[in-house]
């Protein structure tokens, strides 16, 4: 039986978890603090030396449960600690705010729940580039202005979307489906088709896996 002490730090995005990680972790006294880049070699670490009590810390944001799991097969009282982010305050700011331009609340929501979901894929706004056109024309160009070799499109781009050039161009046209996946709500019948604040106040860290599909793989 394992009498070690052991504490699981789980960085969930924006909580926090990098201020920890430098400021006060390492000043704890009595405990083996293992950070986050020899996070790989924890089990080991722990394994292969005689503190009474270490502490684990890592930042995830897809791999959240399964790292976890493999962290309780090894050592069962593992105690976890999660600290999660309180949207109460931005809501606050986001609703108060006066806004004169739809495009800027667009573009604040949209990087808010990019960030909160734990999405990295980098983002280009089109009106930061030097591309022309119209409709069909304008998304080739973009395409080809990034060097895309695939194009995601919604549905309705069956209607406008010139596929014979994008071909002639090398770049593949993918019409995409998204099926609104359940998830756990507060009401007994699931109301379908909500926005991503319904699924992140629901779901909290599992939602960009849910909206992935991962948990249902």
């Amino acid at each position: 039986m394992n009498n070690k002490n052991i504490y699981f730090h789980v960085g969930l995005a924006k909580t926090g978890s990098t201020f920890l990680q430098n400021n006060f972790f390492p000043k704890l006294q009595n405990i083996k603090y293992i950070s986050t880049h020899k996070y790989r070699r924890c089990i080991d670490i722990i394994n292969n030396t005689n503190y009474d009590s270490y502490l684990i810390s890592r930042e995830f944001d897809r791999q959240l449960e399964g790292e976890v799991k493999k962290i309780l097969n090894y050592f069962p009282e593992t105690k976890i600690i999660i600290a999660f982010r309180e949207h109460k305050k931005w809501f606050n700011y986001f609703y108060d705010k006066e806004w004169d331009y739809l495009y800027p609340l667009l573009e604040e929501s949209t990087d808010y729940f990019v960030e909160t979901l734990g999405i990295k894929t980098p983002r280009i706004r089109s009106s930061k580039m030097s591309v022309k056109g119209n409709k069909s024309k304008y998304i080739l160009n973009i395409c080809l202005e990034i060097g895309a070799t695939t194009y995601l499109s919604g549905p309705f781009g069956r209607d406008y979307l010139k596929l014979d050039e994008f071909k002639r161009e090398g770049i593949r046209v993918v019409f995409h489906r998204y099926d609104n996946p359940n998830y756990k709500q507060l009401i007994k019948e699931f109301q379908n088709n909500m926005s991503v604040v319904d699924l992140i106040f629901n779901e909290g860290p599992k939602s960009f896996q849910i909206i992935s599909g991962e948990l249902s793989k």
